[in-house]
């Protein structure tokens, strides 16, 4: 009886695991010199809140002088006001990253209120980390790059472009397609097929499991 009720204790939690909706990535549109580093697929990256995970795209310029990573996960449905998001920058800076904010405030990025925190590592280097609520994802973006080059508007440039709910695809100004994630071996639509597969195989053991704990339970 205990190991029965150990199994009906947990399906639920294995159902709503196996089945959470995975969250499309996020567009957006890359200046000319920049490049698509690194992918990670919702939800294989550490999230801040979603407790299923994050996505993450890297994004460098060619000379290796500017860099953004773009964490995205679910909002959980949850609303965050002005001050809300600025704390939510600030504490991020302060503790996961663990430096010092020089400055901090509440702007706009790709057309929503983020809260904005500013570590300057030089003269004119700085990491920026900023943290907004889209069309149902959080995001949670750092920033590297220099004060005054011609990377620092870009930077906002790509920010402003964020756009969710659409095929998830990585555009460059000029049209191009953007290269694909470096390590990538399957297409995301054959990564989902095959996790299909393997979550309704996971289902179908865990149904005979339970249906013999309730025959050797009742029938001995």
């Amino acid at each position: 009886m205990k190991v029965l009720a150990a199994m009906l204790l947990i399906a639920p939690i294995l159902l709503t695991t196996l089945f959470a909706s995975p969250l499309p990535q996020p567009k957006v549109s890359l200046p000319n010199d920049w490049t698509l580093r690194g992918d990670v697929y919702y939800p294989n990256d550490a999230g801040v809140h979603d407790p299923q995970g994050a996505g993450l795209l890297t994004y460098e310029t060619n000379d290796s002088l500017a860099t953004v990573d773009i964490s995205y996960e679910s909002s959980l449905g949850r609303t965050y006001s002005n001050e809300s998001l600025l704390n939510e920058s600030v504490w991020l800076m302060t503790t996961i990253w663990r430096l010092p904010v020089n400055y901090s405030s509440v702007m706009t990025v790709a057309g929503v209120a983020a809260g904005y925190a500013s570590h300057h590592y030089s003269q004119s280097g700085v990491l920026d980390l900023v943290v907004f609520v889209k069309g149902g994802y959080y995001f949670d973006i750092d920033m590297s790059y220099t004060i005054g080059s011609k990377h620092d508007a870009e930077v906002w440039s790509l920010l402003n472009s964020i756009e969710v709910g659409t095929n998830g695809t990585t555009t460059s100004t000029t049209g191009a397609p953007a290269p694909p994630p470096q390590g990538a071996a399957l297409p995301p639509q054959t990564m989902m097929i095959v996790a299909i597969g393997g979550e309704i195989a996971i289902v179908i053991a865990l149904g005979v499991l339970i249906v013999k704990a309730l025959r050797t339970e009742f029938f001995g």
